[in-house]
């Protein structure tokens, strides 16, 4: 074809972008379902299209990072935060991305666990109506720095903040079944699994809960 031909025949940005943005859609739709690989194998060419989309580099690190390729995870959450410093929702990812990484033994304990702190509270600082931030906060005092009323303090604040968050009601759950409130742990866990049905962590949760309640026949179907 001519020059003008060839042109005209290129998509526009405006098409790129737009092209990108339904692929990330379709990403959602699998990521809902359950299917995190054709979710991330979408927004990988989302990201084909746009790379220096911020809301697509968080996507890919938080399916990545719910696949458990979590060394994947925190380098996609730090390419968000190359791209925009503020992000502060990328400073959260990154915080939980490191929090399962000490969680797993992955990793340099002390040291992930101070990196997990303060990319918390760098989130925390970004955006104080952030519950993430105080849900690693909580993880990181009641599992690593054996501080269980910090843990339960920096819970109770993300639960205020974020009532719907299905992470943060399944770790409100874990501590409240740890200090004996079951009956809590078990609300907040149903709760999570009303929210996601197709979670594996809520059901899980639940089952713990109800197996500390001793309602085992309940523990076994939610396991």
């Amino acid at each position: 074809p001519r020059p003008a031909e060839q042109a005209a025949q290129e998509p526009t940005r405006r098409e790129v972008v737009q092209r990108a943005y339904q692929l990330r859609l379709k990403a959602r739709r699998y990521a809902d379902a359950g299917d995190l690989i054709r979710a991330v194998v979408r927004v990988r060419k989302a990201l084909e299209l746009t790379p220096e989309s911020l809301s697509g580099t968080r996507q890919l690190a938080d399916y990545l990072r719910q696949q458990g390729r979590t060394d994947a995870a925190v380098e996609a959450y730090r390419k968000a935060i190359d791209i925009d410093p503020k992000y502060a929702e990328a400073h959260a990812g990154l915080a939980k991305a490191l929090e399962n990484l000490a969680t797993n033994n992955f990793a340099d304990l002390d040291q992930v666990v101070d990196k997990a702190e303060a990319a918390a509270r760098r989130s925390i600082e970004l955006a104080p109506t952030l519950a993430e931030g105080h849900m690693v906060l909580s993880v990181l005092a009641s599992g690593y720095r054996l501080d269980p009323a910090v843990g339960m303090r920096e819970i109770d604040k993300a639960i205020s903040l974020d009532p719907g968050n299905v992470e943060v009601l399944i770790e409100y759950s874990r501590l409240h079944a740890i200090a004996g409130d079951f009956d809590t742990a078990i609300d907040a866990a149903l709760t999570a699994q009303e929210l996601d049905p197709v979670s594996t962590a809520a059901a899980q949760q639940l089952g713990t809960a109800n197996y500390f309640a001793r309602n085992y026949d309940a523990a076994i179907i939610a396991f």
